[in-house]
């Protein structure tokens, strides 16, 4: 079982521990050195007053510095002493080593480095040893996982790579053997640290089990999704040895040569086999494929899904298959339809090229003229600029655009649309999203994107997994998320 434990760097979360095991007191974010742990709850209290040489934001002196440290231990279960300034006579004389925890941030290592480091700081006895390197590019997370990865027992060593291109090694380090694994509130920005209701929702943590290999969503921004969530329960459920990250990628020049190297198979013992990409990733993915047998991606070139055969890796997409079952689950014939699409990224020209290769009269929609033009010649179809669209000429208008996640973003007004048109939104959020509930407050039919994510999650876990025959089984069963509404008919 590992320790979860919470990030406490803003006195606003000061509010009861939920389900945590305690909390990592950031003294040098809250501007108070004096800190009593019998103020903040749980079972394990970790003091840090982490100076700027490491990322934080204490200003005083060294000698002021340690005497806080000192001070602190006198309520603190553990005390964060800085592996480069903290192990002095003075410091460790009052500190005892089952209190210690040698830590060090700073940027990102080679593995000979860290492991350097590590053997240097192992010469002081310690309760914990952290080590975190800080990822500017992909490639920089892996020698953490990797130090972890060659310790015959982990529980002492806290390692992961920081910034938003790191931060799926942390879910990773659990699994491996690290002993704690952090958390901030729920109002954090998520680009740091996960959530407890990630960590326990999309994870099933504080509980870990042997992974062999690894998928994962890649894009920017990319830590709300849901997938990690879907996927990872479908796991659990079949005792699959597998972990589903959400991958931030800058460049995704830099990701794949990573993926092609085998670096992570090589250092760590798992292998990466399989990948959703979201915009704008879609392109790059289909670029960098081996192969592709989807004809509406070859057609969009723009794929969502990356999956490992052998040593090749196949393009495919799974934005034509969950408008599919959407349509079909609405009982809509496509032949003969008059439609609209709102956006010509990747899912709008795959969706839009199985559309009219099943009889609809498809005309694309863009914001910016270069792309829609771009789409239209590629696809051989009409196309319009946004501000010149008027929905109430079509009887199916699709939002395939990134708009409508938040309260008073519409890609289109629905209330132009005629009576019985339909409304499908890609866009999805914790909730039906605006444009889906004027819809339907119209009377329209409307469909929702968490119905399309449902059928887009299922088609991915069979294709990456190979599970066909065991891929029926309900993703969002006891995966803390439910699914749409059916769309009324």
């Amino acid at each position: 079982m590992k320790k979860m434990i919470r990030i406490i760097h803003d006195m606003k979360d000061l509010a009861p521990l939920v389900g945590g095991n305690g909390n990592y007191v950031r003294a040098d974010l809250l501007g108070e050195t004096d800190l009593p742990a019998h103020i903040f709850s749980g079972e394990t209290s970790i003091y840090a007053l982490r100076s700027q040489a490491e990322g934080g934001a204490y200003l005083g002196s060294l000698a002021t510095r340690h005497e806080a440290l000192v001070q602190a231990a006198a309520s603190f279960n553990l005390i964060e002493l800085e592996g480069e300034r903290d192990l002095v006579p003075f410091v460790l004389k009052h500190i005892s080593p089952a209190q210690r925890l040698i830590s060090w941030h700073g940027a990102a290592s080679k593995l000979e480095a860290l492991s350097a480091r590590l053997a240097r700081y192992r010469q002081v006895p310690a309760a914990y040893y952290q080590l975190v390197p800080f990822a500017t590019r992909s490639g920089d997370e892996i020698p953490p996982l990797a130090l972890l990865s060659q310790q015959s027992s982990p529980k002492d060593l806290i390692t992961y790579a920081a910034g938003p291109i790191g931060r799926w090694t942390q879910i990773v380090a659990a699994f491996l053997g690290a002993p704690m694994v952090y958390f901030v509130e729920e109002s954090t920005p998520a680009e740091t640290f996960f959530t407890h209701t990630q960590l326990v929702s999309d994870y099933h943590l504080p509980n870990t089990y042997p992974i062999k290999q690894l998928f994962g969503i890649v894009g920017n921004p990319i830590f709300r999704s849901l997938s990690p969530r879907l996927h990872n329960h479908a796991y659990r459920q079949l005792g699959l040895p597998y972990l589903y990250l959400p991958m931030q990628v800058e460049v995704f020049a830099d990701f794949w040569k990573m993926i092609k190297s085998n670096q992570a198979s090589s250092l760590l013992g798992l292998e990466f086999c399989g990948f959703t990409t979201v915009s704008p990733m879609k392109e790059m993915a289909f670029q960098t494929a081996d192969t592709c047998h989807n004809d509406h991606v070859l057609a969009s070139q723009a794929s969502n899904l990356l999956v490992k055969r052998g040593q090749k890796w196949l393009a495919s997409s799974t934005d034509d298959f969950g408008l599919k079952k959407a349509l079909e689950d609405a009982e809509i014939a496509i032949s003969g339809l008059k439609v609209a699409i709102v956006g010509c990224g990747g899912a709008g020209r795959t969706m839009a090229a199985y559309l009219k290769a099943n009889g609809a009269q498809v005309t694309l929609v863009n914001r910016s003229l270069k792309r829609g033009q771009f789409a239209a010649q590629q696809l051989v179809l009409p196309f319009t600029l946004k501000k010149a669209f008027s929905p109430g000429t079509y009887q199916l208008v699709i939002n395939a655009t990134p708009l409508g996640k938040r309260p008073n973003q519409l890609a289109f007004d629905p209330n132009l649309m005629p009576s019985n048109g339909i409304v499908i939104d890609m866009s999805y959020a914790p909730h039906e999203t605006q444009m889906i509930r004027m819809a339907r407050l119209r009377g329209l039919k409307a469909i929702d994107g968490r119905q399309m994510l449902q059928y887009q999650v299922a088609q991915q876990f069979q294709e990456m997994t190979g599970e066909a025959e065991r891929s029926s089984v309900r993703l969002f069963e006891g995966s803390s998320v439910e699914p749409a509404p059916k769309t009324p008919v």
